[in-house]
């Protein structure tokens, strides 16, 4: 089994392995499927923004985003003006740095991201109102611990 110190290790040396420019899903058509897919029909916007801007249609003033990556979900999600602000860890130094740079190129106000592990993360009770897992969830060992940090 992997473990935390095996993933976040390859992490610090691949943080942007996961740019969506460098994956399958990259070309247009097979895009527009997924989507559209993924709305049962109802859109062809990317997934996250079908989710914020019709799905639930409105404001959220503060999420958490465990296992950020490269911050580049968090930065959609903020860049839809329906979040306050986010709060965004990830166990990577290195996908952090690469989140950092990307807010500031993009101006992004209300980005918070940090360090920290999805197996031993401890959360404010009944602060957030939104919580994303974007390709992160399966990453954690200690998934009660860290599904009951989000759940309070």
């Amino acid at each position: 089994m992997l473990n935390s110190r095996t993933a976040r290790d390859y992490w610090e040396s691949n943080p942007d392995v996961m740019y969506v420019e460098n994956t399958w899903t990259s070309h247009p058509l097979i895009t527009k499927y997924v989507y559209n897919t993924i709305s049962g029909g109802a859109s062809s916007k990317h997934w996250l923004n079908w989710v914020l801007e019709d799905y639930f249609n409105c404001r959220f003033s503060h999420a958490i985003c465990p296992g950020c990556g490269s911050g580049g979900h968090e930065i959609a999600m903020l860049k839809t003006g329906l979040i306050d602000k986010l709060d965004a860890f990830d166990f990577s130094r290195a996908s952090i740095d690469l989140a950092l740079k990307a807010a500031s190129r993009d101006k992004i106000s209300g980005a918070n991201f940090y360090i920290d592990n999805l197996n031993e993360f401890k959360l404010r009770e009944d602060f957030y109102d939104i919580a994303l897992f974007s390709g992160s969830l399966h990453h954690t060992t200690n998934l009660e611990h860290c599904l009951e940090e989000i759940r309070s």
